[in-house]
Protein backbone atom coordinates (compact mmCIF):
# COMPACT_ATOMS: atom_id res chain seq x y z
CA UNK A 1 0.00 0.00 0.00
CA UNK A 2 1.45 3.35 -1.05
CA UNK A 3 -0.71 5.78 0.83
CA UNK A 4 0.53 9.24 1.77
CA UNK A 5 -1.41 11.41 4.17
CA UNK A 6 -0.90 15.14 3.60
CA UNK A 7 -2.19 17.72 6.00
CA UNK A 8 -2.73 21.02 4.27
CA UNK A 9 -2.40 24.39 5.99
CA UNK A 10 -6.11 24.94 5.43
CA UNK A 11 -6.97 21.78 7.35
CA UNK A 12 -4.44 22.42 10.12
CA UNK A 13 -5.54 26.02 10.65
CA UNK A 14 -8.97 24.76 11.71
CA UNK A 15 -7.50 22.70 14.57
CA UNK A 16 -4.38 24.56 15.69
CA UNK A 17 -4.03 27.91 17.42
CA UNK A 18 -2.40 30.69 15.39
CA UNK A 19 1.36 30.53 15.16
CA UNK A 20 3.18 33.03 17.36
CA UNK A 21 6.70 34.06 16.37
CA UNK A 22 8.91 35.83 18.86
CA UNK A 23 12.19 37.39 17.80
CA UNK A 24 14.63 37.73 20.66
CA UNK A 25 17.82 39.67 19.96
CA UNK A 26 20.85 38.90 22.09
CA UNK A 27 24.59 39.13 21.76
CA UNK A 28 26.64 36.13 20.67
CA UNK A 29 29.04 34.45 23.07
CA UNK A 30 32.76 34.94 22.53
CA UNK A 31 32.99 31.40 21.11
CA UNK A 32 30.26 32.18 18.59
CA UNK A 33 31.99 35.43 17.57
CA UNK A 34 35.35 33.68 17.14
CA UNK A 35 33.92 30.85 15.05
CA UNK A 36 31.79 33.27 13.00
CA UNK A 37 34.86 35.35 12.14
CA UNK A 38 36.84 32.21 11.36
CA UNK A 39 34.19 30.99 8.93
CA UNK A 40 33.86 34.39 7.26
CA UNK A 41 37.64 34.67 6.81
CA UNK A 42 38.09 31.12 5.50
CA UNK A 43 39.41 30.43 2.01
CA UNK A 44 36.25 28.53 1.07
CA UNK A 45 33.99 31.49 1.85
CA UNK A 46 36.36 33.87 0.05
CA UNK A 47 36.07 31.68 -3.08
CA UNK A 48 32.28 31.69 -2.81
CA UNK A 49 32.20 35.48 -2.43
CA UNK A 50 34.36 35.92 -5.53
CA UNK A 51 32.18 33.49 -7.46
CA UNK A 52 35.15 31.26 -8.27
CA UNK A 53 34.20 27.62 -8.17
CA UNK A 54 31.20 28.29 -6.00
CA UNK A 55 27.69 27.16 -6.61
CA UNK A 56 24.42 28.48 -5.24
CA UNK A 57 24.29 25.38 -3.07
CA UNK A 58 27.67 26.25 -1.53
CA UNK A 59 26.58 29.81 -0.79
CA UNK A 60 23.35 28.64 0.82
CA UNK A 61 25.24 26.03 2.85
CA UNK A 62 27.57 28.74 4.18
CA UNK A 63 24.66 31.00 5.11
CA UNK A 64 22.89 28.10 6.81
CA UNK A 65 26.04 27.26 8.79
CA UNK A 66 26.30 30.86 10.00
CA UNK A 67 22.61 30.88 10.99
CA UNK A 68 23.07 27.65 12.95
CA UNK A 69 26.12 29.06 14.68
CA UNK A 70 24.16 32.15 15.72
CA UNK A 71 21.39 29.98 17.18
CA UNK A 72 23.71 27.69 19.14
CA UNK A 73 27.32 26.59 18.56
CA UNK A 74 26.48 22.91 19.10
CA UNK A 75 24.38 22.92 15.92
CA UNK A 76 27.40 23.65 13.75
CA UNK A 77 29.88 21.57 15.75
CA UNK A 78 27.70 18.48 15.24
CA UNK A 79 27.73 19.12 11.47
CA UNK A 80 31.51 19.63 11.46
CA UNK A 81 32.05 16.48 13.49
CA UNK A 82 29.79 14.47 11.19
CA UNK A 83 31.58 15.67 8.04
CA UNK A 84 35.04 15.07 9.53
CA UNK A 85 34.13 11.48 10.47
CA UNK A 86 32.96 10.77 6.90
CA UNK A 87 30.32 8.42 8.19
CA UNK A 88 32.67 6.59 10.57
CA UNK A 89 31.63 5.93 14.13
CA UNK A 90 33.56 7.82 16.81
CA UNK A 91 36.59 5.84 17.95
CA UNK A 92 37.11 3.99 14.68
Amino acid sequence: NNFILRRTNELLSQHLPPKIVQVVCCTMSQLQVDVYKSICQSKEVAKLCKGAGGSKRGVLASITALKKLCNHPKLIFDAIRASSNDGKEPGE
